[in-house]
């Protein structure tokens, strides 16, 4: 059975054109993500806050971060 293809349609465009939504569950890319967050968690304990006010409180909280000197960001 093929995966079904859904749609979202962008109402304010003009003509309301459709946007595809795929399910990227199954692809290769989406698991070595997955793998890596897991990875990456487990040595950079990061809270679960997902929205910052602005750039200077992303740097403060990084900066506020335990770390390993042998750990590089990229």
């Amino acid at each position: 059975m093929a995966p079904a293809i859904r749609d979202l349609v962008k109402i304010d465009k003009e003509d309301a054109p459709i946007r595809p939504i795929t399910n990227w569950r199954n692809a290769p890319s989406y698991k070595l993500a997955k793998m890596l967050t897991n990875k990456l968690h487990t040595y950079i304990p990061l809270s679960y806050t997902f929205n910052i006010k602005h750039t200077v409180q992303l740097m403060t909280d990084l900066t506020d971060l335990p770390y390993d000197h042998n750990i590089k960001f990229a």
